[in-house]
C-alpha cells in the first residue's frame, strides 16, 4: 500500500479510495484485522436468550401443508418411488413407440 502510494499516486487514489475516505493507513490495517479476528473468535452471545421458548413455537395450522403432513414411513416412500419409476418408464416406452425412427445422417463427401 505504501509502495504504491510512493510509485503511482493516481493508482493509489483509485485503488484505496474507500480506505482514504475512512482515513485508514497501511500501518493500521494489520491492527484492524487482528481486532476483527479476535472478535470472530469470541464466543457468540445469544440475542434470543431472554425470550421464552414458547415464543418460538407455532401452531400447526399456521404452518404450510408440506410441513404439517406427517413423515411417510420407509415402506411408503419406497412404494411411491417404485410407482414414479414405473410411470416414467411407461411414458418413455410410449414415446419411443410413437416416435418415428431417426433418419440416417448424410455422409459428407
Amino acid at each position: 500500500m505504501e509502495l504504491l502510494e510512493e510509485e503511482d499516486p493516481e493508482r493509489y487514489q483509485t485503488q484505496f479510495s474507500s480506505y482514504i475516505e475512512r482515513e485508514i493507513e497501511g500501518d493500521s490495517l494489520e491492527e484492524m484485522y487482528q481486532k476483527a479476528h479476535e472478535k470472530v473468535r469470541l464466543p457468540m452471545r445469544s440475542s434470543t436468550a431472554h425470550i421464552p421458548l414458547d415464543a418460538f413455537l407455532v401452531s400447526p395450522s399456521a404452518l404450510p401443508v408440506a410441513v404439517r403432513r406427517s413423515a411417510r414411513t420407509l415402506s411408503t416412500r419406497r412404494q411411491r418411488r417404485r410407482t414414479r419409476i414405473r410411470r416414467g418408464m411407461s411414458r418413455f416406452r410410449r414415446r419411443m413407440r410413437s416416435a418415428r425412427p431417426p433418419s440416417r445422417p448424410r455422409r459428407r463427401r
